[in-house]
């Protein structure tokens, strides 16, 4: 009997004895979440007390504070990135408004010959249109992020997509004095993906070439083992090589590369396009000349 009660003391103390430090452990936990709360520390919960039987609570707080940590981080960097994206879009769109604006002015001048009214006219209606276009780039681009933009799984014809999108620059390469050396194998080009968002790949890789290339404008689409190349290549002479590499990035302000009337978008958005139809789209430059590769396995 009275080692029944030996026992039955020995028990009593040392549950005692647990339930004080578990007490201690859960008082330390929460002395140090309060600590936490309300300030930026890269503090995690410690065990202060040795208590074993909360390192798995301990472990799933600290799993849980550095997943909130990165959370945090994640959203400055959209924040910065945001900021950073408003202030060209800021640019981008001042910049042709307030050019139309000033030939606006100029149109108020009784001096003018019937010549330079329709020069100052023209001028503005293109401001115009580059506004238009950025603006629209702007949304599609937004929508395209945010995977808004369902994308067809259709066969097409590449060479037949090529071709009309080449055909709607032709006035383009005139008023630049510059025609282009075409190079397009002649035969069917089948491939699976999304006509709207082809044309809109070709288109963009286009007009950036007429937008900032200096002539020698060449344009390919040849077929190879596994499928389709097509390049589109420019003059460039003050593109670096670096430069070349940043080009499909998102606002990429390079001044050599880029005019004060284009965002930068377009190469953007036929790289994001390009990769969610299982393409591939590369940029480089050797020997001044700049090329802009996309590739398209067959159907």
């Amino acid at each position: 009997m009275l080692i029944i009660i030996i026992v039955e003391t020995i028990f009593i103390i040392l549950m005692a004895i647990f339930t004080v430090r578990v007490f201690l452990s859960l008082k330390a936990i929460r002395k140090q979440l309060g600590a936490m709360k309300g300030t930026r520390t890269n503090a995690l919960v410690r065990n202060v007390t040795g208590q074993d039987t909360f390192n798995g609570l301990i472990n799933d707080m600290n799993d849980i504070l550095m997943e909130d940590k990165e959370r945090i981080k994640d959203v400055e960097r959209s924040m910065v990135s945001i900021r950073e994206t408003i202030s060209e879009l800021s640019h981008d769109l001042r910049t042709p408004l307030t050019s139309a604006e000033g030939y606006a002015e100029m149109l108020r001048s009784v001096s003018l010959t019937e010549e330079e009214k329709s020069r100052y006219l023209d001028v503005i209606i293109e401001r115009q249109n580059t506004t238009n276009q950025l603006i629209n780039q702007i949304y599609y681009y937004s929508r395209l992020k945010t995977e808004s933009v369902t994308l067809e799984n259709e066969e097409q014809d590449l060479r037949r997509i090529v071709t009309s999108v080449i055909a709607l620059y032709y006035v383009d390469f005139e008023k630049q004095k510059a025609e282009p050396v075409i190079d397009i194998d002649e035969k069917n080009m089948k491939v699976m993906g999304d006509k709207d968002a082809f044309v809109r790949i070709f288109s963009n890789v286009i007009s950036n070439a007429l937008s900032h290339g200096e002539g020698s404008y060449g344009i390919s689409l040849k077929e190879e083992t596994d499928g389709y190349r097509f390049t589109m290549s420019n003059q460039a002479s003050k593109m670096s090589e670096e430069d070349a590499k940043r080009v499909f990035e998102r606002y990429f302000t390079k001044d050599s590369v880029r005019s004060n009337s284009n965002s930068g978008l377009g190469l953007t958005i036929s790289k994001t396009l390009t990769e969610r139809m299982g393409g591939k789209i590369n940029s480089s430059i050797e020997n001044g000349i700049f090329k802009i590769e996309i590739f398209f396995g067959k159907h």
